[in-house]
C-alpha cells in the first residue's frame, strides 16, 4: 500500500539505513523496490506511491453505425443465378 511504502522510506531516512538494511528490516526481497519508491517519493510526493494501472487498456466495444440499416445492394442477374 502507499502508506506502507511511505513508512518504509521515512524509516530509512530517520534511521540513516542503507537499502539492504531497510530491505532486511521490512522483509522486502529486492532492494531496487525501495530505491524506486524513494525516487518516486522524491519526485512526486505521496501521489507517486499510489498504485498505477498496468498493462494494455481494454478495448471498448464501439457501436458501429455503418452496420445498422445498411441498404442491401441488388443482385445482378449472374449473382441471382449463382444463388
Amino acid at each position: 500500500t502507499p502508506i506502507f511504502k511511505q513508512k518504509v522510506i521515512e524509516y530509512k531516512w530517520l534511521h540513516h539505513l542503507s537499502l539492504n538494511q531497510t530491505a532486511d528490516k521490512f522483509s522486502i526481497p529486492n532492494t531496487g523496490t525501495i530505491y524506486t519508491w524513494e525516487k518516486l517519493y522524491h519526485s512526486y510526493g505521496f501521489s507517486g506511491l499510489l498504485c498505477k494501472k498496468r498493462g494494455r487498456p481494454s478495448m471498448k466495444k464501439s457501436k458501429s453505425k455503418n452496420k445498422v440499416n445498411k441498404p442491401k445492394k441488388e443482385l445482378s442477374y449472374v449473382e441471382k443465378l449463382e444463388q
